[in-house]
């Protein structure tokens, strides 16, 4: 249940932190933490085995 958990959440933080990118458009300061959560997210993601999922409109190799 833990890795359940951790899939889970991860893939949430991810998706949610992604979201958030266009709002930031202009706040060097919020860009550069958004975008520090939303790499340590997907590392550890891959780490619990959370599919990584290819940028919208790419395809993943």
């Amino acid at each position: 249940t833990r890795t359940t958990l951790a899939r889970h959440v991860l893939a949430g933080l991810s998706s949610s932190t992604a979201g958030l990118l266009p709002g930031a458009a202009g706040d060097a300061d919020a860009l550069t933490g958004l975008v520090l959560v939303l790499s340590d997210s997907v590392v550890l993601g891959r780490d619990w085995g959370v599919p990584l999922t290819p940028f919208p409109g790419l395809q993943q190799p």
